[in-house]
């Protein structure tokens, strides 16, 4: 919170002391003066990237109590001074602020009154957003700076510097995206499956976890199988360890010899399929099988079973046989995605295949 009287104290002395001594960055003799400021004593760490723009802008509105511009050289030397003593957000804070007042007064009177500082305040506050970890905001300013190199205000050599520090930042906004993507999927898993998550075996969760990163659009548009391929790894993982090795001989015999897992795979969509489709209208074999696995019941009672299972073994082999069934496309992987999870039919498909308790 500003505090008035003694920020507008401190904000004037600093401004005084730069009359009798007009040089950056500040020395020491500045030092009690900032220390003063409550802008100095707040913590930026968790603020918004979009706060952090006007952070500066507001605390000198406030401290004014009016609009104000205050001394541009005074902000310059107010950032590095910042800079100086560890305090990074604060100085991008105070540059975004003398980056406003540009776009506020055109670029032609602001290099006019800046005297040529523009170029190193514009090549320092993209260094310290780079640094800080501020991607998105540091390739804003990358792209301001090429537009500014186009008028002249930033040398060759300097703006080649900038250009060659983007692709570093491109991988890094690459790699943020993911992250966030990767918790907001999280979150839906958790939401959306709920209490069901404590009953599903680990290895099914991290197939779901993973299904649903995959499945956001971003992703599906790099590699649209990945989606397909984790929500079916996760139904093959729930269906091998909740049903299948706990009635193994059982449903071994209807696979039959060529047809079941071997060597310890997990028993797959295309076997779930035939184990399905043999019993669902095998006035003998039904019985006999829900007698034995009492989950079969309600396996064959989930909405359009062998057709959407159908869905997901054709979706499978077209990925697994691109050469003789054309390219797996984004839209397919789209149409997976609402058929399997968005329609909830997964969840159906897992409360179906729990054991009764």
């Amino acid at each position: 919170m500003v505090d008035i009287p003694s920020d507008r104290k401190g904000l004037d002395q600093i401004e005084t002391t730069f009359s009798g001594k007009p040089v950056t960055p500040f020395d020491e003799d500045y030092d009690s003066f900032i220390e003063s400021l409550s802008f100095s004593r707040i913590c930026l760490d968790d603020v918004e990237p979009t706060e952090l723009k006007r952070a500066w802008t507001n605390f000198l509105h406030g401290a004014f109590e009016s609009n104000t511009s205050w001394e541009w050289p005074c902000n310059v030397g107010i950032a590095e001074w910042y800079a100086a003593h560890g305090r990074p957000l604060h100085s991008v804070a105070v540059y975004e602020h003398l980056l406003r007042e540009v776009h506020q007064r055109g670029l032609n009177e602001a290099e006019g009154e800046y005297c040529g500082a523009l170029q190193e305040w514009l090549q320092r506050l993209f260094q310290l957003c780079q640094h800080q970890g501020l991607t998105e905001r540091a390739l804003h300013i990358a792209e301001l700076i090429g537009d500014f190199h186009g008028e002249g205000v930033i040398g060759p050599a300097e703006y080649a510097e900038v250009l060659a520090s983007i692709p570093a930042l491109r991988r890094r906004e690459a790699r943020e995206a993911i992250e966030k993507e990767r918790a907001e999927a999280d979150r839906r898993y958790r939401e959306d499956f709920g209490d069901l998550i404590t009953e599903l075996h680990d290895d099914t969760k991290r197939c779901l976890v993973q299904a649903e990163v995959m499945s956001a659009v971003s992703i599906r548009y790099i590699d649209p199988s990945a989606a397909p391929l984790c929500w079916s790894l996760a139904i093959e993982s729930e269906f091998h360890h909740k049903v299948y090795e706990a009635r193994k001989h059982r449903l071994d015999g209807i696979l039959g010899e060529t047809r079941r897992p071997k060597g310890g795979r997990t028993c797959g969509i295309g076997q779930m399929l035939v184990l399905v489709k043999e019993t669902c209208s095998d006035p003998i074999k039904r019985p006999l099988v829900e007698m034995e696995i009492p989950a079969w019941r309600t396996l064959l009672a989930v909405p359009d079973i062998v057709e959407t299972l159908n869905v997901i073994k054709e979706h499978r082999d077209q990925i697994a046989h691109v050469t003789e069934r054309g390219m797996y496309t984004q839209a397919r992987c789209s149409e997976f995605v609402r058929r399997i999870r968005e329609s909830g039919w997964i969840i159906k498909f897992m409360q179906a295949i729990q054991p009764a308790s």
